[in-house]
């Protein structure tokens, strides 16, 4: 807590958001729509790249969102192979689904605020979906979606055993699948 309280005393513009329950979707959920600028970025504890933001800086006049993908070409993939194999798996499904062109949608993100402002309040939501739908969403209402490689190296092991959220991932497609058939 000493960092954070020395990085808000440092720059007036940066505040902390609680939320009462522990919620990855909420959080951001709450972060995106309280978010006060131009843009919007999101950075995962998992990875960091300023290579990232200088690519989305440069990219941010002909994009609405941009994405860091571990699965375009130029990207490296480093984590395990069950990670990426999942990887590959959920990316599938999101074809199969939803017919998604993006590669990947777990990633660092730049979102233009007024997307997020559009979009944010339909995306039921929340855990580890919330950003998947958050990009299905705006890649279904024509935003214009750029895609960046990076390396990927996991700095931290999972919190959550991956295989124990495959049913809940797969649940959590179906409720969003619905969820725009229903909002045609």
């Amino acid at each position: 807590m000493q960092l954070v309280d020395g990085c808000l005393q440092a720059d007036e513009r940066l505040r902390v958001l609680s939320l009462p329950e522990p919620d990855y979707g909420a959080a951001m959920r709450a972060g995106f729509l309280a978010a006060t600028g131009s843009w919007v970025v999101n950075f995962d504890i998992d990875y960091f790249s300023a290579g990232f933001l200088r690519e989305g800086l440069a990219m941010s006049e002909s994009s609405d969102l941009i994405l860091a993908s571990k699965r375009i070409a130029g990207s490296e993939d480093r984590r395990g192979a069950l990670r990426r194999i999942g990887t590959a798996g959920f990316n599938l499904m999101l074809r199969l689904l939803f017919r998604s062109k993006v590669t990947d949608t777990h990633c660092m993100k730049m979102v233009r605020t007024s997307v997020v402002d559009a979009v944010a309040p339909f995306v039921v939501s929340t855990l580890d979906l919330f950003d998947t739908e958050l990009v299905l969403r705006a890649e279904r209402a024509g935003y214009r979606i750029r895609e960046v490689p990076v390396v990927v190296e996991e700095v931290r092991d999972a919190r959550s055993s991956f295989l124990g959220r495959v049913p809940r991932t797969l649940l959590g497609l179906l409720r969003i699948r619905w969820h725009l058939w229903r909002d045609r």
